[in-house]
This record gives structure tokens, sequence and C-alpha cells, in this order.
């Protein structure tokens, strides 16, 4: 978005030919309102400290959470947010040509979760392997629903992932604090949609924050000498979760975090993230 686009508040839908508010609610400085899902519904506030990189499919966020929420002796505790919004998920629109969000699109959906046709739809998602090439293109609604289901998968795999690498958690992968459902959001109030906040839920995960660079940038911020180890480390975590019932097909240098230790770099903890394409 260019800085014109902030400053008025205006976010263009290029195929809707209408303009739309721009009421992100992942703005740095924001505090979002979540439940976290241990082992009752926790509300909590989380401050959003830094966005990484675009919302491709999900949303990244550094946030700040009371410690004591996470068993935490500190203040607070800095964490990662992963969200599964379909409204900013820009990388995923363009893959699937669903173009961008706009609140006729979203009052399109409500109407179809009013009336049923969302579900109908989204169980036709689930059960047919092949409904992903349809002879036909589908109406905004169904575009709507197929972003939600793709998430809801995205979603439940990475918590499952974590479920499975569970002996690897705090060391070769992040902790797992929590799953998340963002409680409010400002597209659950679609006037004359007749669906309760609920059907609009954002899910999430929170994770443990890894400091530290990526393995694609280890030439620019770690010496020459410690490169072997890091990337060592790096193929044994691959090995090791290769004897678990787990299929990474995201596997990347991007999706490795090179973490100093205090002991200096030869003792740096080389920590694979992101297990939502497995």
């Amino acid at each position: 978005m260019s800085d014109q686009d902030q400053q008025s508040g205006v976010v263009a839908a290029a195929q809707d030919k209408i303009e739309i508010p721009h009421m992100s609610p992942y703005d740095v400085g924001n505090t979002l309102s979540v439940i976290l899902h241990k082992d009752s519904p926790i509300p909590a506030d989380v401050k959003i400290l830094e966005l990484h990189g675009p919302s491709t499919y999900s949303t990244v966020l550094s946030v700040s959470v009371s410690g004591r929420l996470l068993g935490s002796t500190e203040p607070s505790v800095r964490a990662i947010l992963k969200i599964c919004d379909r409204h900013f998920a820009e990388g995923l629109r363009e893959e699937y040509k669903v173009g961008p969000w706009s609140l006729e699109k979203e009052r399109c959906y409500a109407d179809a979760l009013a009336s049923g046709r969302a579900a109908e739809f989204m169980w036709l998602l689930d059960t047919d392997d092949d409904v992903e090439a349809p002879a036909e293109p589908w109406d905004e609604a169904q575009n709507e629903v197929f972003i939600q289901s793709w998430y809801n998968d995205l979603c439940n795999d990475e918590t499952r992932a974590y479920e499975c690498l569970e002996s690897l958690q705090g060391r070769q992968i992040p902790r797992f604090l929590s799953k998340v459902t963002v409680s409010r959001n400002p597209f659950a109030q679609v006037e004359g949609c007749g669906v309760d906040d609920n059907a609009f839920d954002i899910r999430g995960v929170l994770i443990e924050y890894i400091p530290g660079p990526s393995l694609e940038d280890l030439a620019e911020h770690v010496p020459p000498e410690h490169w072997q180890y890091c990337v060592d480390e790096a193929v044994q975590t691959v090995r090791t979760y290769a004897n678990l019932p787990f299929l990474n097909k995201d596997v990347k240098t991007r999706n490795v975090i090179v973490s100093p230790a205090a002991m200096g770099w030869h003792h740096a903890r080389v920590v694979m993230i992101d297990f939502g394409l497995c």
C-alpha cells in the first residue's frame, strides 16, 4: 500500500471498483483482544510490536503477552502470533485469483453463511479432492468460503505439526504456546447479515519468539567459521523429524532461524519454523 493510501485511510479494491475503509487491526502499536485456548479459554490483550513481512499466507506478528498468562515470572513475554486472516491474505488471494477483499465480498460471504450455502460449499471442499478445479468460476461468496476453508486447514495442520514434533519443541523448533482466536474483528459487523460474530472467527497460533537471522541471510550476519555448524544443525533437525509421521512441504533456508547464544555463534540455536504447509 502506498503512503498516500495509508494517509487517506482508503484501500482501493481493484475488482469491485469501490473504496473501503483501511481497517487493518494489525498495525504496529495496536492492541488485539484474543482468546488463548489453553486448558480453558483465556481472554488476553496482546500488543503488536512488529509485523514480519507481507501477509502472503499468514499474518505474522511479534506481540507482547502478559507473562502470567504463559506461566512466566516476567511481566511480559515477546511471542510470535501467526494469524490466518483471509481478509489480508494478499499472496493467497493472488495465487487463487480471487481478487482483493472488499466489504461487498464480505456481505456476499455473510449472506451465504446465513442461508446455509457456505456450510454446504465448505462440506464439498472438505470431501471432494477435485473441487479446486471447477468448470465454471465460483461466485464471490464461494471464493471467500474457499479461502476460509484453506485457512482452516492451514491452522489445523500447524497445530497438529507442533503436537507431532513435541519432543523437538524448545530446542530445534519453537515452543507452542497456545491456539488463538481473535475475539473481535472489524469485519464481524456486516449490516443485515444475520450471523453471529463467531462465523467470522479469525484463528491463529502463538509460538515462542526466536531472535536472529534466517539461514538464508547467514553470510550477512554470522562469521564464516560458524556456517558449517549452522547448516549441519539445520540438516540434523530435518533428519530427526524424518522419522516421525510428519511431512514438511515448506523446507527452505528462510524457514530456519539462527539464534545467537551468550557463548557465541558456535553455540547458536538453529531453529526450524513455519509448519503450516505440512
